[in-house]
């Protein structure tokens, strides 16, 4: 994680490399074709260009494509622009016979004059609106596009950006915190994920069991590339939820980078509180002692596993101050070392407004959920397609909320300080206070517990909590000073309970996996 500037630079780089010819082929054959003529319309009145982008898109996904990731070592399902050898040139001849093409359709769907089409800069200066009619002041009460282009505006600054030849200390003019992901040998994994099957065989079942369920594995490992195969299901798993899984750990870990730079200032606590409850909400839905049904709940007849939600990698993204991994910056294949980077854009969210809300703050926004008597909530309930979506926000808002606000100490107490909330346990008074009734059928019980819920966050006064905590973190990120990159060492393991641990049931079936 770092702090970086806008320096730039000449570099070479392990990015991925992509061979877009056939795909740029096809497009251009779609365009010569007979449904290219759809691209375009001009409505009846010929003030209005219409541009069917997507009939164009659905001919290109009817065809056959060939990967453009071509001899990657790992599996990659994103990258920019890094051509292969020799593709550069081609790709900047086909992007302008794309063009011509375009303008060609373009121009044969314009109105004609005289029996001639008139020519495009002809047509847009036919449909556009002159700025001088849209001269004027802007009025807040009403929609319009007026601006007052005479008005003059002198604060505006200007800045060459060069690459320099040498290293030089300038400071930044944006600046950025950046996430890497460096997973090492994963090519690794099928070799790794063999000989903990093969031990784990070896040690879970008898001598005599041993050798049909090693040869049901051996032929998984055969047959990995189809669907339905369990070895399939495995790389499937890592591929799509272990980066994800990584992902809300590296949001914690960011955390923990801010912390140590305001560590000494006395709204810290904030911060230290924060970290830790986001760590005990790791730990406890990840109990390997507690059956998967433990962590089920119910309201109105729709149940939500909160196990299963928040082991998603957005599971902590409705919080009011919680970072946010954004923005897909690239991705590195080292053949060399056996290792594959993904780049990511930090981001902070510091309890801002929430648009669709009326201005209401993230907190205000999401705890507004707990009122079950307000209008809104009401209309959604009775809604048979908002039902189940809003129970299951409300019920996501109860548990995550809870573990991370609940407190017994608040700012307006009179010895109140703020690190006694270090020493509150969340975990102990959900498991009392909160599972308990929702795993019972009193959904009129459940309701009284969201309301009390929503009145002891007014009690504790959360927003004060939140508006130290906000400061504190906008007073850290806003330091002139350049952050150091600091690495953090993460493994990423498969869990045992996936696998099945009745031989009969292995050998009947023919599967080691449960139907988890």
């Amino acid at each position: 994680m770092a702090n970086s500037g806008s320096h730039l630079k000449e570099d070479s780089n392990d990015l991925v490399k992509l061979n877009y010819n056939h795909f740029l082929d096809q497009i251009i054959d779609v365009l010569n074709g007979d449904k290219s003529k759809d691209l375009f319309k001009v409505s009846e009145d010929s003030k209005r260009l219409l541009m069917n982008v997507d009939e164009l898109a659905y001919q290109i996904c009817q065809l056959s494509i060939n990967d453009p990731f071509i001899k990657q070592p790992f599996k990659t399902k994103c990258a920019s622009i890094n051509f292969i050898e020799g593709v550069e040139n081609n790709f900047s001849d086909k992007l302008h016979q794309i063009q011509a093409k375009v303008k060609e359709v373009l121009e044969n769907e314009l109105p004609k004059k005289n029996d001639q089409s008139i020519s495009i800069q002809n047509f847009l200066e036919s449909i556009a609106t002159p700025l001088e009619t849209l001269k004027g002041q802007v009025n807040n009460n009403s929609i319009s596009f007026n601006y007052p282009f005479e008005q003059q505006y002198t604060n505006l600054r200007k800045q060459r950006l060069t690459l320099p030849k040498d290293a030089q200390d300038i400071p930044p003019l944006l600046r950025l915190h950046k996430l890497s992901i460096t997973v090492k040998q994963p090519t690794g994994f099928l070799k790794e994920l063999r000989n903990s099957l093969n031990n784990y065989i070896e040690i879970h079942f008898d001598e005599e069991e041993q050798e049909d369920i090693t040869e049901i594995v051996d032929n998984g490992f055969e047959n990995q590339e189809k669907e339905d195969n369990e070895i399939y299901k495995v790389k499937k798993l890592i591929r799509e939820e272990a980066l994800g899984k990584i992902k809300k750990a590296s949001s914690i870990k960011y955390l923990e980078f801010l912390y140590e730079k305001v560590k000494n200032d006395k709204d810290s606590v904030y911060l230290k509180d924060l970290i830790r409850r986001l760590k005990l909400i790791e730990t406890y839905i990840n109990d390997e002692n507690q059956p998967d049904d433990y962590y089920t709940v119910c309201y109105q007849g729709v149940e939500f596993d909160f196990r299963q939600f928040f082991n998603n990698s957005y599971a902590f993204d409705s919080l009011p101050i919680i970072p946010q991994i954004e923005g897909y910056l690239g991705e590195m294949n080292d053949r060399d070392k056996d290792k594959q980077e993904f780049i990511f854009g930090m981001k902070l969210k510091l309890n801002g407004q929430v648009h669709i809300s009326e201005g209401e703050t993230s907190f205000d926004y999401h705890t507004s959920f707990l009122d079950l008597d307000k209008k809104e909530n009401k209309d959604k309930l009775e809604n048979e397609i908002e039902k189940d979506k809003f129970i299951k926000k409300l019920l996501k808002v109860v548990f995550l909320y809870y573990f991370v606000f609940a407190s017994d100490s608040s700012p307006s107490d009179e010895n109140y300080d703020p690190k006694l909330e270090l020493n509150y346990n969340p975990v102990e008074n959900f498991e009392n206070q909160i599972l308990k009734t929702l795993k019972e059928n009193d959904d009129e019980k459940k309701k009284k517990l969201f309301n009390g819920i929503k009145r002891g966050f007014k009690k504790i006064n959360i927003a004060f909590k939140l508006n130290k905590l906000r400061n504190l973190l906008i007073k850290c990120i806003e330091d002139p000073k350049l952050f150091d990159t600091k690495p953090y060492t993460l493994k990423v393991s498969i869990s045992q309970g996936i696998l099945e641990k009745d031989p009969d049931i292995v050998l009947t079936v023919v599967k080691f996996l449960t139907k988890n």
